[in-house]
């Protein structure tokens, strides 16, 4: 049987999800100590969703009948260093078990896609091991 995944745009309904996946990729990926707890990252998504505006996005991926498994947050980039560049992947996390399976490409191009058609230049910096 084959998976479904879906990538959509995400909302305010998915602050419960978004804090315990952002925690649990965290952890996955930097170690637990001195890590962000499921309610510090429930207060920064409630925060984020209350004051949000057009310039910033995320993305998440959901398998059918289960919860997410990744997301991307895209927003302008805002830092002197590059002024060439004027949009940026901010975040991308994806459960560690899902990795290597294009599913993580395809959210960055859901991102630079979004970026393109809002207008942003793209600056990615791709980090691998």
């Amino acid at each position: 049987m084959q998976n479904s995944f879906t990538i959509r745009e995400s909302t305010a309904a998915d602050v419960p999800a978004l804090a315990t996946l952002h925690v649990t990729t965290f952890n996955e990926t930097h170690g637990s100590i001195d890590a962000p707890t499921i309610a510090t990252r429930k207060w920064q998504w409630q925060n984020i969703f209350q004051n949000k505006d057009d310039n910033w996005f995320c993305f998440v991926i959901e398998k059918e009948n289960e919860d997410l498994i990744g997301f991307a947050k895209g927003q302008p980039y805002n830092h002197a260093d590059h002024p060439e560049f004027s949009g940026e992947l901010n975040k991308i996390y994806l459960l560690r078990k899902y990795q290597k399976s294009s599913l993580g490409r395809q959210l960055i191009c859901k991102v630079v896609v979004n970026l393109y058609n809002v207008e942003y230049l793209l600056c990615c910096y791709l980090v691998t091991q």
